[in-house]
């Protein structure tokens, strides 16, 4: 632990030394272009600021950055380069925040509002719209915009309007203060169309109070009548939503407004905009509609139902209404979505199909076969012309009603052979999840699903996601005179031979996806074959060096799996973990810049050996009562001792990587979860052994089992039952209810005063229940979908290896910041840090006087950090009262929006010497 915190420091200190010297030579190099006479060299300084602020987002540099801007800004005189500096400040807004010297920034920029140009002006107006965050109090900015929007310069005009729209969203005061102005300008016969389309945005921040409010509704309202053109009419219902919905009180009138609009206006691009409005509406404040508005909405898909545009608009708010809380208000209105469901437009059809599946009562063993029935009849009626979101909504419905009817996992697999194309792809998905949620799969479905893999012919694209069905059908497939391994032993040559057939240019990389499937479901006979392919297919060495280190995993789990005689157990352990070692070796060097596979692989190593260790005593333990001898050999009793130590440091070790693992997929972390608990269940199960000491003091009772009962902490984990979500946990759920089952057969067998064979048996299954359990490589082992790394900073640096050194009654101030970056599609995240935990301990370690002997307590601080765009700033005071020598350790850590707290191996050590003044 000390060699490990003492990496972390030296790798701590040395970012915070290199992003402050990177950050000043940044700023010399940018500051060199700044003084050039050339202008387009100076404009191609000013534009490089914008990256420099992202990559250092610190307060100083920031303020630096901005005040050079300010003074280019007012002194530079040139509209190019105040167009640059617009674009910079525009680009940067997400740290305007960190802008501490407000007030001289906008002093400089002001200044320009004074020039008799007008394209500084409007450039300077711009600027104010970017700035808007800071200004809600800035009454002379408020007074230029407000006098700039009646300019006759159109270009000043357009840009005051701009930043009138920006400053009205943080400013109340300000909206409040130009809502007669807008009011006049709008109304005014003397203004242009495009001037009024301009304007009209700005009354949807005119709410800061109801009399306000209720003026600009009734404004906009009389605008609808005075001006009939389509494009003015969308604009106003869109200020009208907005506005509506900032008020809340305004919903029910809007929601009149727009179904009138849907009523009685002939234009259909105003009635389709209308629609969609009233679904804004619907997402944002379902409670606020009325029995009279579903009615309505009913009247205008019987008497539109030849129009499927607007029927489709008007069915996506039904969808709303029935996944939220107010369900009841189209659950009467079922038997017109059972109609809709038989409507030639196949968007109308999924979308209906999909309002029956949730209002319907999916208990009411009568209706569900009609659901059913009407799902599969739009899936196979509309295959062809379908979009691809409209299958979507179809399948999400199917996976519920999957949920409450098994049956229906039987037909799809059926249909599957008709399907071709996107709904094939999304047929595979779904048929995988529903499996997923399924105890068992009879085998006959499986059969099925080899028959269609088989008829793939053309459609090659359709080869993984099918395999990847049918590997998740296979694992939950009903058990009888063969388990899932067997089942897909059976079949492993056809599907190899099939999967050998691709002809696609990308065959190999579908085989690597593929053989990455099965091992993450615990196939590893199957996965085996692939990878010893593709460790001769691939050139880069890294490549090469990481397929073999699969191979080499896939090959040890083969050789575990095939333990069938217990004499040739601990032989085939032993060399399963030499073959893990070879993974490891070719592992690292593979150059995985992922920590976790190689963290992974060796708990995984150390929990073969714990096994290993566990048989072998075992074996040399049953021999001897075999014999019926008084008692047990000393040092084999010790040596099952230990082994309960090991599986609880290992329990510790898997629960370590659970929290380092801020960017696995749930999967993995069910996964580490299980094993965790296996270990748990290990210990537990070697606790109930009687050891010397409790034979001496002679102790005969059931307490002995209490860490495997129910109501336990190891036995409420082993009731938990996530993993049905989830195919890679599958197995490990399995394990953790066998070795329940197990402690249940044994019963009060194993409460003897001494080790007997009845312990030693139960020792033994337990161990065969952990090995004959299919092994699964977590998700998060081959990548993930985000990468989040932190970068911290202090202040003063902490320097390496001369210690600080403070006066003893003086506090310490310590400032720790730090920037928070995270790589992958904002969609795809599993998580996201919203705070991050600071925690320093104060350690003392010996006195300034060595004679005299000082005894000081270690203390800590904690505090919980509040992110804001990726960046945490806090300040810390130390105190320092005992004179000497102080060791100081910081660590940083995650916490996100559930509360978790996360480990990412931010630490930092250093030292302290207190000196007294006396």
């Amino acid at each position: 632990g000390r060699k490990m915190a003492t990496t972390f420091s030296k790798r701590g200190q040395q970012l915070t030394a290199d992003l402050r010297k990177e950050a000043n030579l940044a700023l010399l190099e940018v500051d060199r272009g700044l003084h050039s006479n050339n202008v387009n060299e100076k404009c191609e300084a000013i534009m490089k600021f914008p990256s420099l602020i992202d990559k250092f987002p610190f307060p100083v540099f920031i303020n630096t950055v901005f005040m050079k801007l300010a003074d280019i800004y007012y002194n530079g005189g040139q509209n190019i380069l105040r167009q640059c500096i617009y674009h910079v400040i525009d680009r940067s807004r997400k740290h305007l925040y960190k802008l501490t010297d407000v007030d001289n920034v906008v002093k400089r920029i002001q200044a320009v509002m004074h020039s008799n140009d007008p394209i500084a002006r409007a450039c300077t107006l711009r600027v104010f719209g970017c700035l808007a965050t800071l200004l809600s109090n800035q009454k002379t900015v408020h007074h230029s915009i407000y006098r700039s929007l009646d300019s006759h310069h159109e270009l000043e005009q357009n840009s005051a309007i701009a930043a009138a729209l920006e400053l009205c969203q943080h400013s109340g005061e300000f909206a409040s203060g130009i809502c007669d102005k807008v009011s006049r300008m709008v109304q005014s016969v003397s203004s242009p169309m495009t001037l009024q389309h301009k304007l009209v945005p700005l009354l949807e921040h005119m709410h800061q109070n109801i009399h306000c409010a209720t003026k600009v509704r009734e404004l906009c309202v009389n605008l609808l009548t005075a001006y009939p053109s389509g494009t003015f009419i969308l604009l106003v219902l869109r200020t009208l939503t907005r506005l509506a919905l900032s008020t809340c009180v305004q919903i029910p009138l809007q929601i009149d407004l727009l179904l009138k609009m849907v009523k009685s206006d002939s234009r259909k691009r105003i009635r389709r905009q209308a629609l969609m409005y009233l679904k804004v509406i619907a997402k944002a404040s379902p409670q606020s509609w009325t029995f009279g508005n579903i009615q309505e909405l009913i009247q205008v898909v019987e008497e539109r139902a030849s129009d499927g545009a607007e029927v489709k608009e008007v069915l996506d708010i039904f969808i709303i209404f029935s996944m939220s809380p107010v369900s009841h208000l189209v659950k009467d209105y079922e038997r017109v979505m059972l109609e809709r469901a038989a409507d030639v437009s196949p968007p109308v059809a999924a979308r209906a199909s999909k309002i029956v599946c949730e209002v319907a009562d999916l208990k009411d063993s009568s209706l569900v076969p009609l659901v059913e029935q009407t799902m599969l009849t739009v899936l196979m009626v509309h295959k062809e012309k379908m979009d691809f979101l409209s299958l979507q909504i179809l399948f999400s419905a199917m996976t519920k009603v999957a949920f409450c009817n098994s049956s229906l996992l039987s037909s799809l697999v059926t249909t599957l052979q008709h399907l071709t194309g996107p709904s094939a792809v999304l047929c595979c998905q779904t048929i995988a999840k529903m499996a997923a949620h399924c105890t068992s799969v009879p085998t006959d479905i499986l059969d099925v699903a080899l028959k269609r893999i088989d008829l793939a012919g053309q459609h090659e694209s359709l080869i993984f996601p099918l395999v990847k069905m049918f590997l998740v059908l296979c694992q939950r497939q009903e058990m009888g005179d063969m388990d899932s391994q067997s089942f897909l032993l059976s079949h492993q040559d056809g599907l190899l031979q099939r999967i050998d057939s691709l002809s696609l240019s990308n065959r190999y990389y579908v085989m690597y996806k593929i053989a990455k499937e099965a091992t993450t479901l615990g196939f590893s006979h199957f996965a085996k074959e692939l990878y010893a392919q593709l460790k001769t297919k691939v050139k880069c060495v890294c490549h090469i060096h990481w397929m073999t280190a699969l191979w080499c995993i896939t090959t040890a789990e083969t050789k575990i799996r095939a333990c069938s005689k217990e004499a040739d157990t601990t032989q085939q352990i032993s060399e399963a973990i030499e073959i893990y070692y070879m993974a490891r070796q070719h592992l690292k060097a593979s150059q995985n810049p992922s920590p976790f596979p190689k963290q992974y692989l060796s708990l995984r190593i150390s929990l073969l050996e714990a096994l290993l260790q566990l048989l072998t005593v075992c074996g040399s333990l049953y021999p001897t009562l075999q014999l019926s001898s008084p008692g047990c050999p000393a040092h084999l009793v010790t040596q099952l001792t230990n082994s309960m130590s090991v599986f609880k440091g290992l329990a510790s070790d898997f629960q370590q990587l659970y929290s380092a693992s801020f960017d696995a997929d749930p999967d993995t972390l069910t996964s580490l979860r299980y094993l965790q608990n296996v270990c748990l269940s290990m210990t537990a199960a070697l606790k109930a052994l009687p050891t010397p000491a409790e034979k001496d003091k002679n102790i005969k009772s059931p307490s002995m089992l209490s860490p495997m009962k129910k109501g336990s902490f190891v036995g409420r984990m082993m009731s938990f039952d996530e993993s049905l979500q989830s195919p890679s946990g599958h197995s490990l759920s399995q394990v953790c209810q066998k070795l329940s089952e197990l402690v249940e057969t044994f019963g009060t067998a194993l409460l003897t005063d001494s080790i007997s064979k009845e312990h030693v048996v139960f020792v033994i299954s337990a161990c065969k229940i952990l090995l004959n359990s299919n092994f699964n490589l977590p998700k998060f082992f081959f990548g993930s979908n985000q990468r989040t790394s932190v970068q911290l900073v202090t202040e003063p640096s902490l320097p390496e290896p001369e210690p600080l050194k403070v006066q003893s009654d003086v506090l310490f101030a310590l400032n720790v910041e730090g920037i928070i970056s995270q790589e992958g599609l904002t969609s795809t995240r599993h998580r996201t840090p919203t705070q991050v935990e600071i925690s320093i301990e104060q350690h003392f370690q010996k006195a300034a006087n060595s004679e005299i002997k000082v005894h000081q307590e270690a203390s800590s601080i904690v505090r919980n950090i509040d992110i804001q765009w990726d960046y945490f700033h806090s300040q810390f005071l130390l105190s320092f009262k005992t004179p000497g020598h102080h060791v100081m350790h910081l660590v940083l850590s995650l916490i996100d929006g559930n509360g978790s707290i996360w480990q990412t191996g931010q630490e930092l050590t250093f030292n302290v010497i207190s000196k007294s003044l006396i």
